[in-house]
């Protein structure tokens, strides 16, 4: 179970889980932490070449 962070277009996926383009245009990744009150944004495309998927990993803090 998530808590609501701020928008109900967000994806709760799995680290590296591949995304697709349809999941892309409509939400934006997040991977749940086991601390709940923290939230790990993926940002970019594992498809595409040179992208940051791995390194551009943003934390959030719901509060």
């Amino acid at each position: 179970v998530s808590s609501d962070v701020g928008t109900s277009k967000r994806l709760i996926l799995p680290v590296g889980h591949p995304v697709s383009a349809q999941n892309r245009a409509s939400a934006r990744p997040l991977c749940q932490t086991k601390d709940s009150r923290q939230s790990v944004s993926l940002w970019g495309d594992p498809a595409t070449p040179g992208s940051d998927y791995n390194r551009k990993v943003q934390k959030i803090t719901d509060v």
